[in-house]
């Protein structure tokens, strides 16, 4: 005969402990630098204008150096035309070279001795030129209203056709220098004065000529 089965508390027997697992975590993935394209244009804009702005620059200044060569250009043939077509008097249409004479030496004498002083060659051009302009005002005959100072001296020292090659070397040499941007040297000085010499022979022939007695 079977007796009662004994009945206790129930027994647990730990099994391998088991860990809580996470979920696999996507991996990370390298990120592109922020895309800088505002940034490029804006440079890329900025070199654009500063090459338009400096061809603008070159562009006006071309013009400008174009217009000042066109000016004194001009201005030469302009002389050189008057010189053709002014007869040997005065914008009054009196001829007096008598009376214009005595100032005319003396401004070409002061020119010569300007020529010899210790001075820069293209002072000393420019200085003598300016000198011939003020013998022309001195020398009493008027100024055309058209006529620059250069032209003006030039039609006054000029009187004569043998006159001419000479007066229009001193103009051009005291043109380049004084508006040309050239730079006189002694060879300059020394043509200059050759043609001051020539002129004050010319003119002191005149003046012997005009006297009771002088040459005809």
């Amino acid at each position: 005969m079977v007796g009662p089965l004994p009945v206790g508390a129930p027994r647990w027997t730990p099994g391998p402990l088991q860990r809580p697992t996470m979920p696999p975590q996507p991996t990370s993935v390298a990120t592109l630098p922020a895309f800088e394209g505002p940034a490029v244009a804006s440079a890329v804009v900025r070199v654009i204008l500063t090459v338009l702005f400096a061809l603008a620059v070159a562009l006006l200044v071309a013009v400008v150096a174009a217009m000042i060569v066109r000016r004194i250009r001009d201005r030469r043939r302009r002389v050189r035309a008057h010189a053709g077509r002014a007869p040997a008097v005065g914008v009054s249409g009196v001829a007096d070279t008598a009376v214009a004479a005595p100032a005319v030496r003396r401004g070409i004498a002061r020119a010569l001795e300007i020529l010899d002083e210790d001075r820069p060659p293209d002072d000393a051009i420019v200085a003598a030129w300016l000198g011939l302009e003020d013998t022309a005002r001195q020398a009493g005959a008027r100024r055309a209203p058209s006529e620059t100072p250069a032209e003006y001296a030039a039609r006054i020292i000029r009187r004569f056709e043998t006159n001419r090659s000479a007066t229009d070397i001193l103009l051009r040499l005291y043109e380049d220098v004084r508006f040309g941007g050239r730079h006189a040297d002694a060879g300059s000085v020394r043509t200059a004065r050759e043609c001051l010499v020539h002129l004050q022979r010319s003119w002191h022939d005149t003046a012997e000529a005009g006297r009771p007695g002088g040459r005809p």
